[in-house]
C-alpha cells in the first residue's frame, strides 16, 4: 500500500533491541532466543536489630550462557526485625537464584545482634550484619557467604563504646558497614551498594524498583547496608546507597527505617525494621523484535536489487 509520501508497508522489519525482564517475586525466566544473558541477582537484606542489619548479596554478571529451556528465579526475602533489647539476634535475609543450567545464586543478608550484657557478633550473610552495642566490642558478621568472586558482600561494623550504646552498621554489596570503635564520630553508617548501571544503566529505568527521595543515594545501587545506632543525641546514621535503613538517634529503638525492598537493602536499627527483598533482573541485548515498517521506494529498490529484501 502506497503512502502519501511515496513509501509503501513493508514486511516484518526485524531489528536488534534489549529485552529486560525484572523479578520481584519468584517466577520463570524464557529467552527471545538468545543463548546469553547479563544477570543483576540480589538476595534479601537481612533485618535490624541493635545494629543495622547486612544487604542481601549482590551479584552482577555479564554473558551468563543460558539454555532455550524455562529458567526457575528465586527472589529471596527480607529478614525480620526483633527487639534490640535484651538478648535478641533478627533473622537473616533469604538467597534469590537464577537457576540456569550454571546457576547464579545470591546470600541474603546477615542479621544485626542484639543488645545485651553479654553481647553477641553480627550475623555472616550476602553482607554482614551490624554488631549491637554491648557491654564489651563485638565484631560485625562476615561477607560474601557464597564466597564468590568477585565478593557479593562485605562485612558489617564492630560495635564498641560504653555499655549498651553505639553499634555498628550493616555491610553493603559495594562497602563494609562503618564500626563505632574504628569511626568514632557522630554515625555509623551502613555500606554502600553496589552500582548496577555500567551493565543496566542509570536510574530511572522501567525495569528498576521505584527508589523513594528518603533514601540514600540512587535508585541504580543495590544492596545498602542498614545504619547502625549513632553516638550523638539527634544524629543519624544513614542506610548505605542502595535501599539500606537509616537510623536516627532514639528515644526508644523504633525510629530506623525499613530496607528498601527490590534492592536488598538491610533494615535499620531497631526493633520493627525488617531487610528488603531482593530482585532478578535478565537483560537480553541482542534480543530480535519484530515490528512493520514505512519503507521508501528507495530503499525497497536497494534491497531488492541486493536480495536483501524480506520476503
Amino acid at each position: 500500500m502506497a503512502n502519501m509520501n511515496g513509501g509503501i508497508i513493508g514486511p516484518v522489519n526485524s531489528v536488534s533491541v534489549g529485552k529486560y525482564t525484572s523479578f520481584t517475586s519468584p517466577g520463570t525466566y524464557t529467552t527471545s532466543g538468545c543463548t546469553s544473558v547479563d544477570l543483576l541477582v540480589v538476595g534479601g537484606g537481612g533485618g535490624g536489630s541493635a545494629g543495622g542489619g547486612g544487604a542481601g548479596g549482590v551479584r552482577l554478571i555479564s554473558s551468563h550462557p543460558i539454555p532455550s529451556s524455562p529458567i526457575p528465579v528465586t527472589v529471596g526475602s527480607g529478614g525480620n526485625g526483633v527487639p534490640s533489647w535484651p538478648c535478641c539476634t533478627s533473622s537473616d535475609g533469604t538467597a534469590s537464584n537464577f537457576a540456569a543450567s550454571s546457576p547464579i545464586a545470591a546470600t541474603g543478608g546477615g542479621g544485626s545482634s542484639g543488645n545485651n550484657q553479654t553481647g553477641t557478633n553480627g550475623r555472616p550473610g550476602g553482607s554482614g550484619g551490624g554488631a549491637g552495642g554491648s557491654y564489651g566490642n563485638r565484631s560485625g558478621g562476615s561477607g560474601n557467604a557464597g564466597g564468590y568472586s568477585p565478593p557479593e558482600g562485605n562485612s558489617g561494623g564492630t560495635s564498641g563504646g560504653d555499655a549498651a550504646t553505639w553499634s555498628g552498621g550493616g555491610g553493603g554489596g559495594g562497602a563494609c558497614g562503618t564500626g563505632s570503635n574504628s569511626s568514632p564520630g557522630s554515625s555509623m553508617p551502613g555500606g554502600d551498594g553496589r552500582d548496577a548501571s555500567p551493565i543496566f544503566g542509570t536510574f530511572p529505568q522501567p525495569y528498576y524498583p521505584a527508589y523513594p527521595s528518603d533514601y540514600e543515594g540512587s535508585g541504580h545501587f543495590f544492596g545498602g547496608g542498614g545504619g547502625g545506632l549513632p553516638n550523638q543525641p539527634s544524629s543519624y546514621s544513614a542506610g548505605g546507597d542502595g535501599g539500606g535503613g537509616g537510623t536516627q538517634y532514639p528515644s526508644s529503638c523504633n525510629k530506623g527505617r525499613v530496607g528498601l525492598d527490590g534492592h536488598g537493602g538491610g533494615g535499620g536499627m531497631g526493633s520493627v525494621f525488617p531487610g528488603g527483598d531482593g530482585i532478578v533482573i535478565v537483560k537480553e541485548p541482542n534480543a530480535i523484535a519484530g515490528a512493520s515498517g514505512i519503507w521508501s521506494l528507495q530503499a525497497q529498490y536497494k534491497n531488492k536489487k541486493a536480495g536483501t529484501w524480506t520476503s
